[in-house]
């Protein structure tokens, strides 16, 4: 008489080839239907960024074309309300110009078509004219910016001056974008054993952990109340980029109503 222990045995080591297949297959099976989520849920958030986009496109526009048919008009506007109305344009163009620099610097970084070009310049020097060339945005008059140099001497520094430049003017300008007139901007200078640190602080509304997570991703639109200052999330993205592709690093501390800190950390 067969021994159905036995039998149950040698059947269980017969069949065990097809049980691992079936593991792997229903492993397999898992993986792709997860990717394909991924790959839903990611085309998804692109189509309503592109529509970001665009409605950040088509907004400041409406302003320009509505002012410059104001002033073309026949009505007889005073000095200083021509002067505001050429402020809200130039506001609005400059505001379309750094949308389109951003696009373009995606499509660049995406075909890796992005040189360095580093070389070693007195860091404390570069900031000051960066911020100098900054107040002159007409939208940077009701943002206090201050710079403050915590060693005494030069600071000197080898980075791309192209990026950079752009990488702060970036985080600067999502600090006035995002926060109410009158919100202090301070960035400060300091450097620490073999570290230099270049921080961008405000005093403004915040973030939220939520927001802090997604404040990279460019295809993430930051939210608040005024949708004119909604963000396409490129100009972020671009900068950790630009910082990153130095050798730096970025550092994010920020809660709502106590203000946010870039802490930018570059190897000396």
């Amino acid at each position: 008489m067969p021994d159905p222990i036995k039998n149950f045995s040698l059947n269980k080591m017969r069949f065990r080839p097809f049980l691992e297949i079936k593991t792997k297959l229903d492993g397999l099976t898992y993986q792709l239907n997860a990717a394909e989520k991924e790959r839903k849920e990611l085309e998804e958030t692109r189509e309503n960024w592109t529509s970001g986009v665009t409605h950040d496109l088509k907004t400041p526009l409406s302003y320009i074309k509505g002012y410059a048919a104001m002033l073309r008009s026949d009505h007889k506007w005073d000095e200083e309300e021509i002067k505001e109305f050429a402020k809200i344009i130039e506001e609005k163009s400059l505001y379309m110009e750094q949308l389109i620099d951003d696009l373009s610097v995606v499509y660049e970084f995406d075909k890796m078509q992005i040189p360095l070009n580093i070389c070693t310049t007195d860091l404390v020097v570069f900031v000051r004219n960066v911020l100098k060339d900054l107040r002159q945005y007409p939208m940077a008059n009701d943002y206090p910016i201050h710079l403050n140099v915590k060693n005494e001497g030069d600071i000197l520094l080898s980075f791309d001056q192209t990026l950079l430049k752009r990488a702060l003017e970036n985080f600067i300008m999502n600090a006035i974008y995002h926060n109410p007139p009158e919100t202090t901007i301070d960035v400060s200078i300091e450097t620490a054993e073999d570290l230099t640190l270049l921080e961008i602080k405000d005093n403004g509304i915040g973030m939220d952990e939520q927001t802090i997570k997604q404040l990279f991703n460019q295809y993430y639109r930051g939210t608040t109340t005024d949708k004119s200052h909604l963000g396409s999330g490129l100009g972020m993205s671009i900068a950790k980029q630009f910082i990153e592709k130095q050798g730096g690093q970025i550092k994010i501390e920020s809660e709502p109503n106590k203000g946010t800190k870039i802490k930018i950390l570059f190897p000396c």
